[in-house]
């Protein structure tokens, strides 16, 4: 206001009147007229420095109507038009003040309430600050305002959801959906079609989700989200066929996550497992490798790639190609030298390729790193043990006393472990036969394990070899160590069955031989059959008299013996999984407990049958061979823990622990009369079998 305006309004006032007040409220009216030392009044004009100076005296009334239009100009002068609202709303969203803008906001649509725009601007500005209830509230109230409004349905959209992903992080996705649906029913744009794509998938629409975000990704090419979250969507509905079993269903959609994007970790991590799943296992390499190159951190990958190479390794190993299989092994083990399958068929191929000294390093390896594994420390202990019989085949035992030292610093103090150590130490003392040794060793862990039924029968095995060198030898003393050694089989193998009664049992089982056949030796009759090996027998060929040995011989060789070179016959279909031949025919009498030529095939249903003491180089099976019930698989021989030409065979369990079984029915001799039977034999009968 001017100073002119001032005077035109003292001229109306010629009266006497009142000083004006001293006292005024400074801090309510910054701008409102002032006393000076001089008893004029002085006002602060909002638009410049100037000052007014005026009559000394007013009436009251004058006064107060003065004060009152200074007031209302001061009010009008500090007034901002809705234009300066926009502008200072546009410079501090642009600098992204947030809070700032909120504030202008809320004084703006006071002073405005009528301007559709402001609402756009706080629905926007609160979804900024993170109040999303308030601004979705406050939207709903501006479009009951104007429903028209199609900028303010936009704008309520986005905060609508950013609402639907808190919810989904809170996993209320029922909830979460209901709100994608409203967004939509106000605005449909790229952010409510994307959201509610989402959220038909996280209720578990998967068809309806991939329908959605496919139709999104042409609607909305610039939306990348689309695309990405199509992916998933491929993926997850893959994974729910590949749950059902229907691979091929799955390989459907795996493979159109991958053509979408080869170059999504997830879409080529699970196109590479579904090709795996389908028995392709060089194309999954091949995925998984690029794939690997892409993601080099990707355990995930990593891993199914290491398997994919190990399905390839097996495929090598049943056509008897172990060093190829080797080969591939080396590169699992390669790829992740701490992975509990890579360690584990890596050190087998190495032991299948007789190269004992790497598969112990690796296996040992292994040990330390999984102590739980079920399969490492038998495998050690069976490389081990092949480690024993290379070294007896090859005349060098000299290192076996330090295997054996080093056998036992390797005991960990957990049965589980030891056991398997255990079972390396005692093949080591059958080379040795050192046995009062391997049974005082054995027996002093009795005080640590004392219930272990396989500790209990291990010693009842070396008790059992310990009084057969004294036979051997003519040492006194025989029958009291053999009579403890078959307390120990029959404790153990007693404990086992107690603990297990529902093993299995079979019947109509093929006869291993032909002829007139005698029954040597019968379930649990002591030794090497016991304990263990319970349900085992012995078989040796007879002429008509009943004799084991040829006419005009003293069965002093081997070949004096009807048995000798006779056919073994398989008992049941199955794959060869163990051959050991080469080894050479004891002497008659002079047992020896080291490794002698068998046979192991295995069923379908993981059962063992086991050929025992064939003759050297006559096994005309492979390892990994099929077989028919009644192929001839070798002949009789007198390799191994053997005295005179032999069969000693048993059927075992997945765990070698012998089993019950029936053969087929044949003709019985048992001396005195002629019959049928399926059930066991019993000592020194004859069984006739064409």
């Amino acid at each position: 206001m001017k100073s002119e305006d001032w005077q035109s309004i003292c001229a109306l006032n010629k009266k006497k009147t009142h000083l004006v007040p001293s006292t005024w409220q400074l801090d309510k009216y910054p701008d409102a007229p002032r006393m000076t030392p001089h008893g004029k009044v002085t006002l602060l004009d909002v638009d410049g420095p100037g000052v007014v100076t005026l009559i000394h005296k007013f009436k009251c009334f004058n006064l107060i109507l003065i004060i009152t239009f200074i007031m209302l100009h001061v009010y009008i002068l500090n007034a901002k038009s809705i234009t300066d609202y926009y502008a200072d709303l546009k410079k501090y969203t642009e600098a992204r003040n947030f809070i700032k803008a909120e504030g202008i906001c809320r004084n703006a649509i006071k002073e405005y309430p009528d301007q559709e725009g402001l609402y756009s601007y706080q629905i926007w500005i609160l979804r900024k600050n993170k109040k999303i209830i308030e601004s979705i509230n406050i939207g709903e109230e501006a479009i009951n305002k104007w429903p028209g409004s199609d900028s303010l349905k936009e704008a309520i959209t986005y905060s609508m959801a950013a609402q639907v992903s808190i919810l989904l992080d809170r996993k209320k996705e029922q909830e979460a959906y209901d709100l994608s649906v409203k967004a939509r029913n106000y605005n449909v744009n790229g952010t409510t079609e994307l959201w509610y794509s989402i959220c038909l998938k996280r209720i578990g629409k998967l068809a309806e989700a991939i329908d959605a975000y496919e139709k999104g990704m042409k609607k909305y090419p610039d939306i990348s989200y689309f695309k990405a979250n199509l992916i998933y969507a491929y993926v997850d509905l893959g994974k729910e066929y590949r749950d059902k079993n229907l691979l091929e269903k799955a390989f459907e959609y795996y493979l159109k996550a991958y053509q979408m994007d080869s170059k999504n970790e997830t879409a080529v991590l699970w196109y590479g497992i579904i090709v795996k799943e389908k028995g392709e296992y060089k194309k999954a390499v091949e995925i998984l490798t690029k794939g690997l190159k892409l993601f080099p951190d990707s355990q995930h990958i990593r891993n199914n790639l290491l398997y994919s190479y190990v399905e390839i390794a097996h495929k090598l190993r049943e056509q008897n190609k172990d060093k190829e299989a080797l080969t591939i092994y080396k590169k699992t083990y390669e790829l992740d030298g701490a992975n509990e399958t890579s360690i584990l068929w890596y050190g087998i191929s190495l032991r299948e390729n007789k190269k004992y000294d790497q598969a112990i390093r690796i296996l040992k390896k292994g040990n330390k790193l999984f102590p739980k594994s079920e399969y490492m420390p038998s495998n050690l202990s069976v490389a081990y043990q092949e480690k024993v019989d290379y070294l007896v085949k090859q005349g060098n035992v000299e290192p076996l006393q330090k295997m054996a030292k080093e056998l036992k610093s390797n005991l960990k103090g957990t049965f589980h472990s030891d056991i398997s150590t255990f079972k390396a130490i005692a093949k080591i003392y059958d080379v040795t036969e050192k046995f009062d040794e391997s049974v005082e060793f054995f027996k002093s862990k009795l005080k640590k394990y004392p219930n272990e039924h396989e500790l209990i029968n291990l010693i009842g095995e070396q008790l059992n070899k310990q009084q057969h060198t004294m036979s051997r030898d003519n040492i006194p003393g025989k029958e009291k160590v053999e009579k403890e050694a078959n307390q120990f089989l029959r404790k153990a193998m007693t404990v086992f069955e107690n603990n297990n009664p529902n093993r299995p049992r079979l019947t109509n089982v093929g006869l291993p031989v032909k002829g007139f056949v005698k029954v040597v030796s019968i379930w649990d009759g002591g030794g090497t059959h016991s304990g263990y090996l319970k349900y085992c027998y012995d078989f040796m060929h007879v002429d008509e008299t009943g004799s084991t040995i040829k006419k005009n011989t003293e069965g002093k060789e081997n070949s004096d013996y009807h048995c000798f070179g006779a056919k073994i016959y398989a008992m049941m279909d199955g794959t060869v999984t163990s051959v050991n031949d080469g080894y050479p025919e004891r002497e008659i009498d002079q047992i020896k407990f080291t490794q002698g030529n068998n046979v192991v095939i295995t069923d379908i249903n993981g059962i063992n049958y086991s050929y025992v003491h064939m003759k050297k180089n006559s096994i005309t099976v492979k390892k990994r061979d099929k077989v028919k019930k009644g192929d001839v698989i070798g002949e009789v021989g007198s390799s191994g823990m053997s005295y005179i030409p032999h069969l000693h065979m048993g059927i075992y369990d997945k765990d070698w622990k012998s089993i019950y079984f029936e053969f087929e029915s044949v003709t019985i001799n048992d001396g005195t009369k002629t019959f049928q039977t399926t059930k066991p034999y019993q000592q020194d009968w004859v069984i006739e079998k064409k």
